[in-house]
């Protein structure tokens, strides 16, 4: 068979030889993992990765080859986005066009060197996630633009890319190959045949997986004979997983993932990277060969661009996270997300309790090996995650918020969304919030439920018992926050000075409303924050002043250059917590030794104004006068390491003591 997609090798070579060789040491790492994880076939799957990597370097064109990987900089920022999340009215300018233009007026290269979009799933998809159910990997959907719009967005600033290695839509060609039994894609997937291999695997199988969705995972499918195969899928009835057990699968991964490197990827994201390897009676997460998997990702990645960073996403707790970074006997990813301020920012301004925050942020600290987190700054397009604030199950750990906690983080957003709901079904028709008097009918009437907030998974109590637990909770913060740009405000700002790189959701600052609209076309809660905007519409409400989307989003963007014109914000420079504020502030410190500066930040989470004295550890030597407020440009006095605040509510200040 003719294993490889041909748009791979109708990319140009544009060169004889590659730019640098496969080391001796590489090739023994390569051949080593591909015999742990497939011992019978991993002699012609090592040749087949030789050619492939060959192949790749040979076609990797100059501009987008780095040498080695940049070193990590408070410069760098990530927006997360859609393909497109913004569109334009202009003919013929396609929604990555816009999106480039977009960065090109707001971000300045001089300010934002190392600013990197990061593009959600931009392939062919029937959009039933968002785009994560990927029908053709290989293709971009040309309703969002071209691959040539990506080249083009890589020569402005650098690019992520989402490689989806553990699932594919059933629209996909490969599983409809798999369904018509082609010789080549029998076990592509992962199926039975049967009732009674159904009935097996739940008695035997099923109470061991660690399950991120509430559904069974396996499916049943209709074949084209007429008979049923049920087919495993993690995360919807409509993405099928991939079985890693079959090398051929692997092999068409790692040509999936070196297309894109091709295609001018700096950064890609692993998704769902800890379900890749099934092993009925285990959990099905974080496998060890998962992780060996990723090692290979890395050999290959790093054989063909050795410049480009992984980014491992793993929606779970920090400690369960950090094994896929890379240490020196296995080198994984470059980063890996630290999704704890999802659940850890609204807690914290529901409450208006830093108690939590607080008691946690030695978590926060860069970790080993040169490695850094992603720090997702409290919003996503799937909303706020709550279960990376619950213990880590691969290995020991305590919980950051309690089950009773996270509850009622979800009741307030199911609360505050039905509120909503409410206000805007009464608004006249002229305001672009409004709603319809029907839409409650329409959306019972369509998807046989209400409007919900919450997403739940399945988990088991101490007892063994089924149980139903909170995923994640769903709304913008400006709806959330009910249009408060102090909130709003505080909300995004409160992961921003925390160690890592700040990974901002696109349209976060913009201080948008729940599209409930694009809800009631999905049925899915996530969308009600994956709204897409108008350009031009954007650029309006950016330019005019006192709307809501230019107070906020001009507030932020002054935060993000004073962000990344500080040698303290370091991705892997340390935090350091303070003690003894009111629990109503967060306090903690910033710190770079070569060039010396010590930012000081404190954030007011409350709804009043607070007056307080806050002591600096006296081991650092702090002994200044003044600080100065790089928010406001105002002094601050100290004594003795005492800094003397005044906060107004939900202020947020970033003090340099220089």
């Amino acid at each position: 068979m003719n294993i490889y997609d041909p748009r791979f090798f109708a990319l140009p070579e544009v060169r004889q030889t590659p730019q640098h060789a496969v080391s001796r040491e590489q090739k023994q790492r390569l051949n080593a993992l591909l015999h742990a994880v497939w011992p019978t076939d991993s002699d012609q799957l090592f040749e087949n990765c030789l050619h492939l990597i060959h192949s790749a370097q040979v076609r990797l064109p100059d501009e987008f080859f780095l040498e080695s990987e940049a070193a990590w900089s408070e410069r760098q920022l990530v927006f997360i986005c859609y393909g497109d999340h913004l569109r334009s009215r202009v003919p013929g300018k396609t929604p990555l066009q816009a999106l480039r233009e977009f960065f090109q007026a707001q971000f300045s290269a001089s300010e934002f060197s190392q600013l990197t979009v990061h593009l959600l799933p931009i392939y062919v998809s029937p959009y039933k996630d968002g785009g994560f159910d990927i029908a053709d990997p290989f293709a971009v959907n040309p309703e969002m633009g071209s691959w040539g719009d990506v080249r083009a967005l890589r020569k402005q600033c650098h690019v992520a890319v989402d490689f989806v290695a553990n699932h594919l839509s059933i629209a996909s060609a490969w599983f409809e190959r798999y369904l018509h039994d082609d010789p080549d894609f029998r076990e592509f997937f992962i199926g039975f045949e049967s009732e009674d291999d159904v009935e097996q695997f739940n008695r035997s199988a099923l109470a061991h997986i660690y399950r991120p969705r509430p559904h069974h995972p396996l499916i049943p499918v209709k074949k084209p004979d007429g008979s049923t195969r049920w087919v495993y899928m993690t995360f919807s009835d409509h993405q099928a997983d991939v079985n890693y057990a079959n090398p051929f699968v692997f092999l068409k991964m790692a040509e999936t993932l070196l297309f894109y490197l091709l295609q001018g990827a700096t950064m890609v994201r692993l998704d769902a990277i800890p379900y890749l390897w099934k092993e009925w009676g285990t959990p099905c997460a974080h496998h060890a060969k998962t992780h060996q998997i990723v090692e290979l990702f890395r050999l290959l990645a790093e054989s063909v661009n050795p410049g480009v960073k992984l980014l491992a996403e793993s929606m779970e707790p920090l400690a369960d996270s950090k094994r896929y970074l890379s240490t020196p006997e296995h080198p994984k990813a470059q980063l890996t997300y630290n999704f704890v301020p999802c659940g850890l920012i609204p807690h914290t301004l529901i409450t208006g309790d830093t108690t939590a925050f607080q008691q946690h942020i030695a978590m926060f600290a860069p970790p080993e090996h040169g490695t850094t987190w992603a720090v997702v700054c409290g919003v996503t397009h799937d909303g706020s995650s709550m279960n990376p604030c619950r213990a880590p199950q691969s290995v020991s750990g305590d919980a950051v918020l309690s089950e009773t906690q996270i509850e009622r983080v979800a009741a307030y957003y199911n609360e505050h969304g039905r509120q909503e709901l409410q206000r805007r079904l009464a608004l006249p028709s002229n305001d672009p919030r409004y709603l319809p008097n029907d839409y409650l009918a329409r959306f019972q009437q369509r998807h046989q439920t209400e409007p919900r907030f919450v997403n739940y998974k399945r988990s088991t109590d101490s007892d063994g018992t089924p149980i139903r637990i909170v995923y994640e909770a769903i709304s913008t913060y400006a709806s959330l926050f009910e249009q408060q740009p102090e909130k709003i405000l505080s909300a995004l700002a409160m992961a921003l000075a925390l160690p890592g790189i700040p990974f901002i959701y696109l349209t976060a600052p913009f201080a948008l409303s729940n599209d409930f609209q694009y809800y009631l076309e999905t049925g899915n809660p996530r969308e009600l924050n994956r709204g897409r905007v108008i350009l031009e519409e954007l650029q309006d409400m950016l330019n005019a002043s006192g709307n809501l989307t230019n107070i906020v989003f001009s507030a932020y963007l002054k935060l993000l250059k004073i962000r990344v014109a500080c040698p303290a914000f370091h991705p892997r420079n340390p935090i350091i917590p303070l003690q003894g504020a009111p629990s109503s502030l967060l306090a903690f410190l910033r710190l770079s030794t070569t060039p010396f500066q010590a930012i000081f930040i404190v954030q007011n989470v409350s709804s009043r104004p607070i007056t307080a004295e806050v002591k600096l550890p006296d081991n650092l030597k702090l002994n200044y006068s003044t600080c100065r407020d790089l928010i406001a440009g105002e002094l601050l006095k100290c004594h003795d390491g005492i800094v003397v605040l005044t906060m107004a509510p939900h202020q947020l200040r970033w003090c340099a003591f220089e």
